[in-house]
């Protein structure tokens, strides 16, 4: 997973906005080791973030919201299908933040979701046996450059 966004300041709180997406994997299907489907997810992200401590380590603590889109695509099948459907999330975010110089953050983050809206893929017609995710947990490394 990887994402772009900026954010505002003020205090100890920050709201972002930002862009993320999920790369292209594949998914095999549970019973028939020659289907699979190639599953790319993207969305808008809005977050607002309060931190306990704040100095040369901080300690973030956030919410924010996903809207976006998971698309997919057959493999293996007759007549592979394109399908697309909505996605949003309520997406929690903890983290820890280094501050070596004013102007620069070095982080990890752990962030969870809980799809509020997902949507099944048919892959083939007879068959739509992939549904995204509800719940996930991803770790991430994060780089804030701060401009005042």
């Amino acid at each position: 997973r990887w994402g772009v966004g900026f954010g505002i300041r003020w205090d100890a709180w920050t709201g972002e906005l930002g862009f993320s997406s999920v790369v292209q994997t594949r998914a095999p299907h549970p019973s028939l080791p020659d289907i699979a489907v190639d599953v790319r997810q993207w969305s808008l992200v809005g977050r607002g973030c309060w931190s306990l401590v704040r100095g040369p380590v901080e300690l973030p603590l956030c919410v924010g919201l996903e809207a976006g889109a998971v698309a997919v695509r057959g493999v293996g099948v007759d007549r592979p299908r394109r399908a697309r459907g909505p996605w949003l999330a309520v997406a929690p975010r903890a983290g820890v933040r280094w501050v070596p110089i004013p102007r620069l953050a070095i982080g990890l983050d752990a962030e969870g979701y809980g799809a509020l809206i997902v949507s099944p893929a048919t892959v083939d017609e007879e068959d739509p046996w992939f549904t995204p995710g509800r719940i996930g947990l991803a770790g991430l490394l994060r780089l804030e450059v701060r401009i005042p």
